[in-house]
């Protein structure tokens, strides 16, 4: 199996003394997580409100309801627990099979093939994989890039390695495979993240079934940059491509809608009343409909939102409020069901769900 390692996304600590993992307070002004000590000893709620994690979904559940727009999610189907803190990525497949990978609570790396059983998750295969994105062709070869992930690999069920895409000075980051076949992959530079300068290269890049580049999509037609850091990608029936493009280290972000001519179609950083600075949108994945609903997945607001291939807001759902908390990962089987990966608030007996719901868009 595969080899290298890096942290992928990791379970949430306290943002102030990044140690403690069993958060109990969020300040809304500054938007930080935090434990009991660091609420009395080093953010003073008298000058901003801070309030309990539970109590987050009430705090923004009036602006939804203001918003008047219908829901996402028509009811829950099943749950199934994990022994992970967060579900990084998940993929469905065929027959209830599905792919997904996050960390454990030695902080050791999963990635697991299982299949959806209606009583149980049942585990098929583990692999010795470290990525940020993965997808699965039709020949169930999983695709990923390894850190420093200057190259793109490709592991069979059986353990076999090989290289398919050499990125090199490039850096791969969203890894997304269209129902045409297609290879979509997101890169960067090897300088630092952010902030983005004129010196920084962000691409999206798309490559055919034998993985021979076709094209790259970097600038608009002002010659300004398309993407800050391309985290995910998904596609609709029209082969329009919509990119997760995460702004800043606390991930705070845009979806951006690109024609496959590389024409940007819409750019969203969720909508004006909802999310405010307070209640900024941090999306996480990306999930299209077979009715070409995008799905967009807002982690620390407890939401999910809904929108049309022009980009215009068409549901929300606060997914708190059926019990769904931190939804992460999202992905869309064969029978249309949205299955969603969660992360957990690190408790000692916190484990992350994957939660299987009927949709009603």
């Amino acid at each position: 199996m595969a080899t290298s390692f890096v942290k992928a996304q990791s379970p949430i600590q306290c943002q102030l003394c990044e140690t403690n993992v069993i958060l109990k307070w969020k300040c809304t002004k500054c938007e930080l997580f935090m434990c009991e000590n660091c609420k009395i000893t080093k953010h003073s709620s008298e000058k901003h409100r801070v309030i309990s994690v539970k109590d987050t979904g009430k705090d923004i559940s009036d602006r939804i309801k203001s918003l008047n727009l219908p829901e996402i999610i028509a009811s829950v189907y099943n749950s199934y627990d994990t022994d992970l803190h967060g579900i990084g990525k998940l993929l469905c497949k065929e027959n209830g099979i599905v792919f997904f990978m996050g960390n454990c609570e030695l902080g050791k790396h999963k990635f697991t093939k299982g299949k959806l059983l209606k009583a149980s998750l049942k585990v098929l295969l583990n692999y010795n994989i470290r990525c940020m994105d993965f997808t699965v062709n039709n020949k169930d070869e999983i695709l990923f890039a390894a850190p420093p992930g200057k190259e793109l690999l490709a592991v069979s069920a059986s353990g076999s390695v090989k290289s398919v895409i050499q990125a090199s000075p490039m850096v791969i980051l969203a890894i997304h495979l269209t129902k045409h076949g297609d290879l979509i992959i997101g890169m960067r530079d090897q300088g630092q993240k952010y902030p983005i300068t004129e010196r920084s290269s962000r691409q999206v890049a798309i490559f055919d079934e034998k993985y021979t580049r076709k094209s790259v999509f970097e600038f608009d037609s002002t010659g300004k940059k398309l993407f800050n850091y391309a985290g995910r990608i998904s596609t609709d029936s029209n082969d329009n491509v919509y990119i997760v493009d995460w702004m800043d280290n606390d991930l705070r972000g845009q979806i951006v809608g690109m024609s496959r001519s590389g024409q940007q179609i819409f750019s969203y950083t969720g909508h004006p009343f909802y999310n405010t600075d307070d209640v900024p949108l941090i999306p996480m994945d990306i999930a299209v409909t077979p009715n070409d609903v995008i799905l967009i997945s807002d982690r620390n607001n407890h939401t999910l939102h809904a929108l049309n291939p022009k980009g215009e807001l068409c549901g929300i759902q606060l997914t708190q409020n059926i019990g769904i908390i931190l939804p992460y990962s999202l992905s869309v089987d064969s029978e249309g069901f949205l299955v969603i990966g969660c992360t957990s608030y690190n408790g000692e007996d916190d484990k992350a769900k994957i939660f299987v719901v009927k949709l009603l868009v």
